[in-house]
């Protein structure tokens, strides 16, 4: 897109927002909101300015690679700018609460409907099944509005980093806190918890080496690929591209463990 008709597109949106402070309805908070969006367009159109002010100085056109090379900068720059402020503000706080509030409700509901289905209330265990996909669904939403959705290595690296606070620091301070309040039983499941955490961090830990090697469906050596999917193995140093009995891709295949 010209410069020109972004420019003529953020000045119509920079109008119809000054036209809603004009509304002596709208709350202080709303009003805010607008505010801190008509800086960012201010910004961005004076970014704009800029750009054409140089191309006429160079007295050239810039053809349209360049121009959406300029546009994406441009965007770019607000987008770091509405990032570096949301992750700094009270309503990024307000959500992560949310999150967990939300993760716990989802498993709190599971649980309650498998208690409802064993004292025989089968509607009840319905509605609290569904209710805990709802609360699921709910958590996913707020994941993405954190940029929680990133790619598989970095989950990996971060996960294995959430294992270690676990049971390097948390776990010992809770260990130790059930035995000075003598709650023996409760200290000694909290230590094996945390030995099982250690376990889960070594396993992320070598996780992420294979995918760094590239090597989650290559090995050095032959060796035997089972399919996850449906059970058939296959000797050879890289995974089947596709298992040949249930057509499955090499993504269902993992070395087998015997």
């Amino acid at each position: 897109m010209p410069l020109r008709q972004l420019k003529a597109l953020y000045e119509k949106r920079q109008q119809t927002l000054n036209a809603l402070l004009k509304d002596r309805k709208i709350n202080s908070k709303r009003r805010d909101e607008i505010h801190g969006a008509l800086s960012e367009i201010d910004s961005f159109l004076k970014a704009i300015d800029t750009f054409r002010d140089q191309e006429i100085e160079d007295n050239r056109k810039l053809d349209e690679k360049t121009t959406l090379d300029v546009s994406k900068s441009i965007f770019k720059s607000i987008h770091d700018k509405i990032k570096s402020r949301f992750d700094s503000s009270q309503t990024r706080k307000n959500l992560v609460l949310l999150f967990l509030k939300k993760a716990e409700t989802t498993i709190r509901y599971e649980f309650y409907a498998k208690l409802a289905k064993n004292e025989g209330y089968e509607s009840i265990a319905h509605v609290f099944k569904e209710f805990s996909e709802n609360e699921k669904e709910h958590a996913r939403l707020i994941f993405k509005y954190l940029g929680w959705d990133m790619k598989t290595k970095y989950n990996i690296m971060e996960s294995a980093d959430i294992e270690r606070q676990c049971h390097s620091k948390m776990y010992d301070e809770f260990e130790d806190t059930a035995t000075k309040e003598r709650f023996k039983d409760i200290a000694e499941f909290i230590k094996e918890l945390s030995e099982i955490e250690a376990e889960h961090e070594k396993k992320f830990l070598r996780l992420m080496k294979i995918l760094h090697e590239n090597k989650l469906f290559s090995a050095d050596m032959i060796v035997r690929w089972k399919c996850r999917n449906c059970g058939h193995v296959s000797d050879a140093k890289e995974a089947p591209k596709k298992c040949k009995v249930c057509k499955k891709t090499q993504a269902f295949f993992e070395i087998h463990k015997e």
